[in-house]
């Protein structure tokens, strides 16, 4: 239940959001953006309290700020929500639609990439990175999500691959 046991809870607030709130696109991008920046912040400043630089710290004492069952992912969630509202066009351009029947399969493959591609940035390990960490991180995203992107594209082109990446 721990990987499962508090998502639907997303799917309705989406839901909520989008058939009982009916503010105007003003205030709702204003209280969206006001509740991703606060949820946001509390999850960066809540990392860099508990992350001690050059000192081992259990993985779980991190995490804690940024499990998705917890106030601030929640708030930051929702005004992300909220501000998906304002969005005009009826219809995703051809190539996100494209990805977005893939992130399932993304999802599951993207630790097997991210293992393996972490190594050629911080080959001493993560204390040090071979690039700052500002970059290091976004490369490694970068480089991780196009990865998964290309496996799954290719494995949804086999017969019957819907069983597999979703």
């Amino acid at each position: 239940l721990w990987y499962c046991s508090g998502y639907l809870g997303y799917l309705v607030l989406a839901h909520y959001i989008r058939k009982q709130i009916t503010w105007n696109r003003g205030k709702r991008m204003r209280i969206g953006l006001t509740c991703l920046f606060i949820g946001g912040a509390f999850t960066g400043w809540s990392f860099w309290w508990k992350g001690t630089p050059n000192q081992l710290i259990e993985t779980p004492l991190l995490e804690w700020s940024w499990e998705f069952c917890t106030p601030n992912v929640l708030l930051a969630t929702f005004g992300a929500f909220l501000m998906f509202t304002c969005i005009k066009r009826q219809e995703a351009h051809p190539w996100i639609t494209g990805i977005s029947k893939l992130t399932f399969g993304m999802y599951l493959m993207h630790i097997l990439f991210l293992s393996n591609i972490a190594p050629l940035f911080m080959p001493e390990g993560p204390a040090q990175p071979v690039l700052p960490v500002a970059v290091t991180i976004p490369c490694m995203a970068v480089l991780c999500f196009v990865c998964c992107v290309v496996t799954t594209k290719l494995i949804s082109l086999i017969p019957g691959s819907k069983w597999i990446i979703g």
